[in-house]
């Protein structure tokens, strides 16, 4: 197998990974925020870049919002390919990696992205919300992120 050739199966296998966990993500924000409308989610996505006057926009603000979100979908997936040798070396379990993994998400967008390197003004964390939060991670990108780059790994 040429390099060229590998490169692209690690292409097509980081996209897929990263489509499928952004959309896992989007789809638990939207289902776990039933009353909430759609269009607030992304808004809100949207606000850390735009501030406050995201909550006003229009569907092009939701259209980014929605970029944002996958975007930060391709950050995470990306890293985590890119480092894959090293977590599994140190974690050694697929399962405890998918914890771990869903946890340094969540440390990231909670404790660096939203309070220091966004316009979104953070509520103080609760533990029983911030659980809940970190289950949802490690299910929606965690377990996914950790089997399909373990099966990219184990092919080549």
């Amino acid at each position: 197998m040429t390099v060229k050739t590998q490169n692209q199966g690690l292409a097509k296998y980081i996209i897929f990974t990263w489509l499928l966990c952004g959309t896992l993500d989007a789809l638990a924000a939207i289902v776990l925020n039933l009353k909430i409308p759609v269009a607030i989610i992304f808004k809100y996505i949207a606000s850390g870049y735009f501030g406050k006057a995201a909550g006003a926009g229009g569907a092009d603000i939701v259209a980014y919002g929605i970029l944002f979100h996958y975007i930060i979908a391709l950050v995470f997936t990306f890293f985590f390919f890119s480092f894959y040798s090293f977590f599994i070396g140190v974690f050694r379990n697929k399962i405890l990696l998918a914890f771990v993994y869903g946890l340094i998400i969540f440390v990231v967008m909670n404790l660096i992205v939203v309070p220091y390197l966004s316009r979104i003004h953070p509520k103080p964390l609760q533990f029983l919300g911030s659980v809940k939060n970190w289950i949802i991670l490690v299910v929606v990108f965690g377990f996914p992120i950790v089997f399909i780059a373990d099966k990219y790994q184990s092919r080549h």
